[in-house]
């Protein structure tokens, strides 16, 4: 293999194209190692935002059973409605001091803000 038969690529090639990587959808179930997951095969047009929080304007990275789908912010992209549902259950908890000395609050919030068109 010759210096010309090589190409180095990263993971910020993939953020040039306007939908997000992901593989076909599988019209039958994937085997998973501990069951069968099937894709619906319907999509959804999302938009994950950008943020002013650290990484607010990098890629999200979501996998579904050993598929992942790298989703660059403020693009409307199409993916599996399976992905969407993912993005709704991401959430994250925090806890922030309460009225009461040695009393916290839980705040439960998403994990990405994203919209679903």
């Amino acid at each position: 293999m010759s210096d010309k038969d090589t190409k180095i690529s990263s993971i910020d090639d993939a953020l040039n194209t306007p939908s997000a990587s992901k593989p076909a959808a599988p019209k039958k179930a994937v085997k998973g190692q501990n069951h069968d997951v099937a894709l619906s095969g319907k999509t959804r047009t999302i938009t994950v935002h950008t943020s002013e929080a650290e990484g607010g304007h990098e890629a999200v990275f979501l996998s579904i059973n050993g598929f992942g789908y790298q989703i660059p912010r403020g693009i409307p992209v199409e993916v599996p409605e399976e992905v969407l549902q993912v993005l709704e259950n991401a959430k994250t908890t925090s806890y922030h001091p309460g009225d009461k000395a040695g009393e916290f609050v839980e705040r439960t919030a998403h994990r990405f803000a994203f919209s679903a068109h």
